[in-house]
Parts: structure tokens; C-alpha cells; sequence
């Protein structure tokens, strides 16, 4: 196919939309199944986006491509296998997204194939002035196998203290993280915009924060703790400047005591988002175990038989039992890398549910909720879960599920699944 053709269709094609950063535009993804966003495909283009902003005019869209799944053909020559990438852009205004303010596409080509996958980072600068918030529209294309993707980036340049002021980096390669969260004592690079500050300041969280409820617990949910567990103080004569927090919590980081609006920097377990250490595979099974299991798992002197002992328990042999395991638990990493915030992502709301009833038929997103669908849409059989985002001044990405009675039939039947040695 040559480019004429594959641009008609480009113009023709399903757009996939993958939504980043907790941000989707209403108008532009209303009624669009996005289940494919919490499905693992091979065909998927493996990408990151994150937004820094320079200064009053200008920001830096900052993004990093896996070759792991492009499609690489042969050069003419036969010498050598190449993918080609297309980025394109658009941008509006975030109250006015019919309006495009500027667009612009950029071209990565000849992309060699090597012995393993690696990653592709780049940067494109936008002018893009201060006092307003802007709706950034990222479609990725990859060329050889006609796969297209859409993601939308919210571009906060209404206050100079809000997150995208800050940018965390690679303290070997310099390279953009483009997440906010790290390991326990990895170093990094920490740049803030603001060069004539020279001072920022930082609360330390380090609560256990519950997780979440079963989804016919109507009870009042308690309201998140923003009480520090302790304060201290960066000196940035040197901006950027290299940091390590050895303590396991989240460390909110900002400019102005009188606007604490800011950048949150989490630091999880050594192993997230995939649990290893038997503790950490023990946890996720308090909603697939009665108080008294999971207290015995707890407390066993050898955590690793008596966790092994308990799949083989439900499973009957150990084949069954490894592959409930396997899928159990890649449930849980999935979760930890869509749904984490201020807690790793399977003790959230979405994780709960994406543990115990997998992968939704149908997803739709908006801009301050989201609806699961299990089954058919507008089928009485159906099981159908909703999301609201929470007001979070730590994370947009903290959603909360619509609980009610009537899921109770349906939650002891799913883990009644799990409980005889199968999957739901």
C-alpha cells in the first residue's frame, strides 16, 4: 500500500483511542467501545506521553515508543527489516474542542529492527500560552500495519504550580520518566520551570490506606486522609537537581505554601507493579478469602507453602492450579499499571472489579467517569458497573464505583468461580 492509499485509509479506519492521564474528551469519545484499553494485544502500539511545561509560551510534548509491536518489513535492497511511525497531533481549546488551535505531524522512519525490542523517545515543543487548558489529540501510526491509535493529554496551563511544572528524568540516560512513580531509593532528575525558585517543599504520606470495598457495600466510604505524615524541605539552587527517596509512600511536591497545588511522586514496593515476594501475592487474595484464610495465610511461618497450599487447595492439581495463578495475578500487575494513585491500583475501585470479573466487554469513557459493561449492551443479563473520578489532589486517575445491593448475587458467583479452581 503506498502512502495515497494508506492515507484514505487512515481518513476511513475504526480509531482506536487510548486514553491517557485520566483525561478523555466527551465529545470526541461518546458511545466508542474503548474495552480494547484494558486488553493486552499484540497488535497494540506501545507508547507513553507526558506534557512539561517550559514556560508562560511554550510546553513539551514528551513521548516514548516500543518497537515491540510494530510490524518491520524489508527494505528493497533485502539487507535489513524498518518500521515507520507517525505521529500526529492536534490541539484545542479544553472547553472548545471543535475548534483546532494549531496540528502538526512528525515522521519516524526507518526504524531498524534489532535483536530484542527497545524504545524510541523524542520530544515535540508546542507554543501553547499560559491561562487557559488545552485538549492535546496524539494519533499514532504505524505504517507498515495500517494500526492506528488515538490519545488525548490534557495541557494544564491555568496555574504555574500544577503538575505538568515538573518533570522527572533518568538519573543514568536523562531521559523523561513519563510516570510518576518509582522505586524505593532509585535516583532521578527533578526540574521544575520556575528557576527563580529556590526552595520547594514536600509532605511525605505514608498511610495504609484501606482496600477497596466489595461492590454491594453500601456503606459510607471514608474520605481520603491528606493529613502529612511529615514535611521537609528541597533546596534547588541547582535545577535541576538529583533526588532519592528511600521511604515507601507518596511525597507531594510543590512551590507555593499558599497554593499547594503541585507534582505527587509514588513510591511502591521494590517489585510494582508485579507482586513476587510471597507477602505481596498474599494481599490481593483478601477478596477471594474468608477472614480466618486469609489471617492464616497472614501469620504462617512459611507464607510460601501455606500460599501454595491454598491453590492447590481450590485448584485440585497443580497444572489447574498454575494457571489460576498465572491469570490471577497478571490481573493484579494489570491493575496496578491502569488503576494505581495514591494505592497501588488492585486495592482500588476498577481494581477490584478487573480482578474478580476480568476483562469488560464494553468500556466507556468520559471526562469524569467511566461505564463497564460485562456482556451484551442493553441485555437484562448484562452486568454493568459505573466510575466516577474523584476530586483528588494527589492523582486523576482515583475513581469510585457506583456501589449497590444488586451486585452481591453476582460477586459470591464469581468467587464462587474462583473458589472451585476456575477462572471468571
Amino acid at each position: 500500500m503506498n502512502k495515497n492509499s494508506y492515507h484514505i485509509f487512515y481518513l476511513n479506519a475504526i480509531i482506536l483511542c487510548l486514553l491517557i492521564s485520566g483525561c478523555s474528551s466527551q465529545q470526541k469519545l461518546k458511545n466508542q467501545n474503548l474495552a480494547f484499553i484494558y486488553q493486552k494485544n499484540p497488535f497494540n502500539i506501545k507508547e507513553s506521553f507526558a506534557a512539561y511545561n517550559i514556560d508562560d509560551s511554550t510546553s513539551t510534548l514528551f513521548y516514548k515508543i516500543s518497537t515491540e509491536n510494530l510490524l518491520f518489513k524489508k527494505t528493497e535492497d533485502q539487507t535489513k527489516a524498518t518500521a515507520e511511525v507517525e505521529l500526529n497531533y492536534k490541539l484545542y481549546e479544553y472547553q472548545n474542542q471543535n475548534k483546532v488551535i494549531y496540528n502538526g505531524t512528525i515522521s519516524i522512519d526507518n526504524i531498524e529492527k534489532k535483536n530484542s525490542a527497545y524504545e524510541i523517545n523524542g520530544k515535540i515543543d508546542l507554543k501553547i500560552p499560559v491561562g487557559n487548558s488545552y485538549l492535546l489529540e496524539i494519533t499514532t501510526s504505524d505504517f507498515h500495519r495500517n494500526n492506528i491509535q488515538k490519545n488525548f493529554l490534557k495541557i494544564d496551563k491555568t496555574d504555574l504550580n500544577s503538575r505538568q511544572n515538573f518533570l522527572i528524568r533518568n538519573s543514568d540516560n536523562k531521559m523523561p520518566l513519563l510516570k510518576n512513580y518509582l522505586k524505593q531509593g532509585q535516583e532521578f532528575i527533578l526540574s521544575y520551570n520556575n528557576t527563580a525558585v529556590k526552595t520547594l517543599h514536600v509532605k511525605l504520606y505514608q498511610k495504609d490506606y484501606a482496600v477497596a470495598q466489595v461492590p454491594f457495600n453500601t456503606e459510607p466510604q471514608q474520605p481520603l486522609n491528606v493529613n502529612a505524615d511529615s514535611t521537609f524541605s528541597i533546596d534547588i539552587d541547582q535545577n535541576p537537581i538529583k533526588l532519592t527517596f528511600s521511604k515507601k509512600g507518596f511525597y507531594h511536591i510543590y512551590a507555593d505554601t499558599a497554593n499547594q497545588n503541585g507534582f505527587t511522586l509514588f513510591i511502591y514496593d521494590e517489585h510494582f507493579p508485579e507482586p513476587q515476594t510471597p507477602q505481596e501475592l498474599i494481599s490481593p487474595l483478601v477478596y477471594i478469602t474468608s477472614r480466618e484464610e486469609f489471617y492464616s495465610l497472614e501469620k504462617a511461618t512459611n507464607q510460601k507453602e501455606a500460599l501454595d497450599r491454598f491453590w492447590l487447595q481450590i485448584a485440585e492439581n497443580p497444572d489447574r492450579a498454575k494457571e489460576l495463578i498465572r491469570i490471577y495475578y497478571n490481573r493484579i500487575k494489570e491493575s496496578n499499571e491502569y488503576f494505581s494513585s495514591y494505592l497501588e491500583g488492585w486495592k482500588t475501585d476498577r481494581g477490584i472489579i478487573f480482578t474478580i470479573f476480568g476483562f469488560p466487554d464494553i468500556v466507556y469513557k468520559y471526562q469524569n467517569s467511566e461505564i463497564w459493561i460485562y456482556g451484551e449492551e442493553n441485555n437484562l443479563m448484562s452486568l454493568n458497573f459505573s466510575f466516577f473520578k474523584l476530586e483528588n489532589p494527589f492523582t486523576d486517575n482515583d475513581f469510585s464505583l457506583d456501589r449497590s445491593p444488586i451486585y452481591r448475587n453476582n460477586w459470591n458467583q464469581a468467587v464462587d468461580v474462583w473458589r472451585q479452581g476456575r477462572v471468571y
